[in-house]
């Protein structure tokens, strides 16, 4: 059939068929233990964390119940949402809260990462980091752009290790930007102030944007030819 001879529709492969008769796992999330149900295969196929975590021999994985009390229920709900949709549910920022709408904004996305770093999901990390990278290229009113303040930029250091995507992005963009030594504070952590230096030092030699370098995929984590764009379309 010739595509002319088609009509728009929402259909899918096979390949992508859920199985909801699959065993649900029970997480218990945050210190309340607010209580998810989810597919255990879609779960187990995204999260590595959590097909080691059901394998029988371990004894959460025999009780079909996961105690996640340290991660934040609101983010892990964001989690679950990605992995129904393969979208990454983002809030609707307005102009008249701007400042403290992208703080949290920031501070989502952030703990987001974390705790895909956390689960061993790759996938949700990467799509974590496209929806930052189109975060912080928003030129929103008096040509302002706004990056992650201190404390976010701390967490992230405090909750990650030298090899993260995400610092690496979060420093190649502010060093890149115009103004990106006046972001600096004198309490940020040393180890992003390093390595702010050393990119500084460097971004007249490299000259490639953030936006081509996420392009490529600089800054996610699949293997070749497996990106989480083409997974989900």
């Amino acid at each position: 059939m010739a595509d002319k001879d088609r009509v728009p529709s929402k259909t899918s492969t096979d390949d992508s068929l859920l199985d909801f008769a699959a065993p649900a796992v029970v997480m218990k999330v945050g210190s309340l233990a607010r209580i998810f149900y989810v597919n255990e295969k879609l779960i187990r196929g995204s999260s590595d964390f959590f097909n080691s975590a059901m394998k029988r021999e371990w004894r959460q994985g025999c009780k079909r119940v996961v105690d996640l009390p340290d991660h934040n229920c609101e983010i892990f709900n964001l989690y679950v949402n990605w992995l129904y949709s393969g979208r990454l549910p983002v809030q609707h920022i307005e102009e008249s809260n701007l400042m403290n709408n992208n703080d949290k904004q920031y501070h989502n996305l952030f703990k987001a990462y974390v705790l895909g770093d956390a689960l061993l999901d790759s996938d949700f990390k990467d799509a974590v980091v496209d929806a930052i990278v189109n975060e912080m290229h928003i030129q929103h009113q008096g040509n302002v752009y706004f990056f992650p303040v201190r404390q976010i930029r701390t967490f992230l250091y405090n909750s990650t290790t030298s090899a993260s995507k995400l610092r690496q992005l979060l420093v190649q963009r502010i060093a890149r930007s115009s103004n990106g030594s006046e972001l600096l504070k004198e309490d940020d952590d040393p180890a992003f102030l390093l390595d702010f230096a050393r990119a500084a030092m460097h971004k007249d030699k490299d000259k490639e944007t953030t936006i081509s370098a996420t392009a490529r995929c600089a800054f996610h984590e699949h293997a070749r030819g497996k990106c989480v764009r083409t997974r989900f379309g």
